[in-house]
C-alpha cells in the first residue's frame, strides 16, 4: 500500500460507551488511505480491549497502551508516531461523517493550506450545526490569522479539520501538556493559527462533537477547571512570541473571557475564589496596556470583565448566581416548549389588540 496520506490520532481514556462507534467512523471513511493511531491513556474500563479487538480487524490501526498522563501527552505521542502527509484528531466520545477526510483532502489538494478546517455538529441528543466559522472566509479561500483574526472567536475545535504534517513538524507545534482532559486544544489553536501561512475552511459540518458525556472536560466542576485559565495565558505567550498578539488581542481576549466564564458558572462554590484569581490573571494579561477596547463584549459582559479586573469576586459571582437562578427557571420552560407557547399567545394577543385598535380608528 502507498504511504499513508492522513494519520488520525485518537486519544482514549475510559470511553467504552463511545469508543467503538468513534473508531469505526474513521475505519469506514470513503477515503481509505489512513493511519489510525489509538492512544489508550491508562483506561480502567473496557476501552483497551475494544481498541485491541478493532486493531485485529484493521491493519491500519496502531494501538499504544500507556499510563494515565493526560490527553495532551497522548496526542503528542501520536504526533511522534504519525507518518501521514496530514494529521487529524478525533476525540474518543465523538464520531465523524462518512466522507470527512475525502472532503478535507480534496480541499487540501486545491488550496495547499497548512490547516483545513470544517464545521461540526454539537450532539447533546439533538444535532445542532455550528455554522459561525463559515463567516470567517469563503469556501476555497486561504488566509492567515492576522488576515482574519475573527477565527479566534470560534471554538478551538482542533478535531474539526486536519493539519499539514510538514507544517506541524517544521514549527514544532504540539500540545502543552497538562493532566487529564484539560483544555490543551486552546493553546494548540493559538500555536497552529499563529504559525500557519494559510488556512482554509470547508463549509460543511463533518464532525459530530458529543456534548453529553458526563466525563468530558466541558462538564468538569473541580480543580481541573483551573487549567483553562492556564492555557489561555499560554496561548497569549505563544502569540506574543510569534509577534501577532497585538493584532489579534481583541478577538483572543474575548474568546478567553467567554471560555473562562463558562467554567466560572460550572465550578464548585468552594473553588470559586481560587478560580476567580486565575480568571483575573487572564483578564489582566489581555488588558496589560490598558487600551483594550472590549470590542466584542456586550454591556453585561463588559461589566463582568471590569468586576474581574477590579478584584470584586463577590460582586462578580452575584452576577453568576443571578444567571444560574434565571436559567433554572428558563431551561425547563424551553425543554417543554412553554416559552414558544407563551410567545405565540403574546403575539396572537398583540395581533388581536392591533386589529381592534384599527377598527375603532375606522369608526
Amino acid at each position: 500500500m502507498e504511504k499513508y496520506k492522513i494519520s488520525v490520532i485518537i486519544p482514549i481514556y475510559n470511553s467504552e460507551r463511545y469508543v467503538e462507534k468513534c473508531i469505526r467512523s474513521v475505519m469506514n471513511q470513503t477515503y481509505q488511505n489512513l493511519e489510525i493511531i489509538l492512544i489508550d491513556d491508562g483506561s480502567t474500563d473496557n476501552s483497551p480491549c475494544i481498541c485491541d479487538m478493532l486493531a485485529q480487524e484493521d491493519s491500519r490501526i496502531l494501538v499504544l497502551h500507556k499510563e494515565n498522563e493526560g490527553v495532551g501527552k497522548g496526542e503528542n505521542l501520536g504526533l511522534k508516531m504519525a507518518t501521514g502527509e496530514y494529521i487529524a484528531f478525533v476525540e474518543a466520545d465523538d464520531y465523524i461523517v462518512l466522507d470527512m477526510y475525502e472532503q478535507l483532502y480534496e480541499a487540501a489538494n486545491k488550496t495547499d493550506a497548512d490547516i483545513i478546517k470544517c464545521g461540526f455538529f454539537y450532539n447533546d441528543g439533538i444535532l445542532k450545526e455550528e455554522t459561525s466559522l463559515y463567516a470567517v472566509a469563503d469556501e476555497g479561500e486561504t488566509f492567515n490569522a492576522t488576515d482574519r483574526p475573527l477565527i479566534f472567536l470560534h471554538h478551538a475545535s482542533m478535531w474539526a479539520g486536519m493539519y499539514n504534517s510538514k507544517f506541524i513538524k517544521e514549527n514544532g507545534i504540539k500540545n502543552i501538556e497538562t493532566p487529564s482532559a484539560s483544555y490543551t486544544d486552546f493553546s494548540w489553536m493559538a500555536m497552529s493559527y499563529a504559525y500557519a501561512r494559510s488556512i482554509t475552511i470547508v463549509h460543511k459540518p463533518l464532525y459530530i462533537y458529543t456534548y453529553d458525556n458526563p466525563l468530558s472536560s466541558n462538564k468538569q466542576d473541580n480543580e481541573k477547571c483551573f487549567y483553562k485559565p492556564y492555557h489561555c495565558i499560554e496561548a497569549n505567550n505563544i502569540l506574543r512570541n510569534v509577534g501577532i498578539f497585538n493584532r489579534v488581542r481583541e478577538e483572543i481576549g474575548y474568546q478567553e473571557f467567554r471560555t473562562c466564564l463558562t467554567h466560572a458558572k460550572n465550578i464548585r462554590k468552594d473553588l470559586r475564589n481560587e478560580y476567580f484569581l486565575r480568571f483575573k490573571r487572564v483578564m489582566d494579561d489581555i488588558c496589560k496596556e490598558d487600551d483594550y477596547e472590549y470590542k466584542y463584549f456586550s454591556r453585561n459582559e463588559k461589566k463582568q470583565a471590569m468586576l474581574i479586573r477590579q478584584g470584586e469576586c463577590i460582586k462578580f459571582y452575584n452576577t453568576i448566581d443571578l444567571y444560574l437562578r434565571i436559567n433554572q427557571i428558563i431551561l425547563p420552560l424551553k425543554r417543554f416548549k412553554i416559552l414558544k407557547r407563551i410567545k405565540w399567545a403574546y403575539l396572537q394577543h398583540t395581533k388581536i389588540n392591533r386589529s381592534n385598535f384599527a377598527k375603532r380608528r375606522l369608526l
